[in-house]
């Protein structure tokens, strides 16, 4: 298990280490390390949303996180927290539109109110906050 030594210096400027032990308990002789000495379990941040967290040995023969952070040498998975965010799913609304000179149907997505549109006219628009007749057709609504 790993823990997190901090203890304050002759200066008072608080040091922190990470330290491992076999168990889950420890000791410690407080013989000329100051005042407050802390000790609590530590374990490393991982976040991210589905690949699970890695450790390796890099060719200098640092043990590391698939996230490139230089974690201590006896770091076993059990000592990461896998923090996953949530993933945000946004609402999308089509509509589908007839084209006035061909037998084309032309797709506009609202995401977010954000509006987009699948017709040359969308990327020919003069005026992008009007966009072409789709996307007015549906801000009059």
């Amino acid at each position: 298990m790993l823990f997190e030594f901090c203890n304050l210096n002759k200066y008072g400027i608080k040091r922190k280490r990470i330290i491992y032990n076999s168990s889950s308990s420890i000791g410690i002789k407080p013989k000329n390390l100051g005042n407050h000495v802390f000790i609590s379990m530590f374990k490393y941040d991982y976040e991210h949303s589905y690949i699970p967290p890695v450790l390796y040995v890099n060719n200098k023969g640092d043990k590391m996180l698939n996230n490139f952070t230089k974690v201590h040498p006896q770091t076993t998975l059990n000592d990461i927290n896998w923090i996953r965010p949530k993933i945000k799913i946004e609402k999308v609304e089509t509509f589908e539109f007839k084209s006035s000179s061909s037998n084309e149907i032309y797709i506009v997505r609202k995401v977010d109110n954000k509006l987009s549109c699948s017709c040359k006219g969308y990327w020919r628009a003069k005026d992008r906050n009007k966009g072409c007749k789709h996307i007015q057709e549906i801000n009059k609504l």
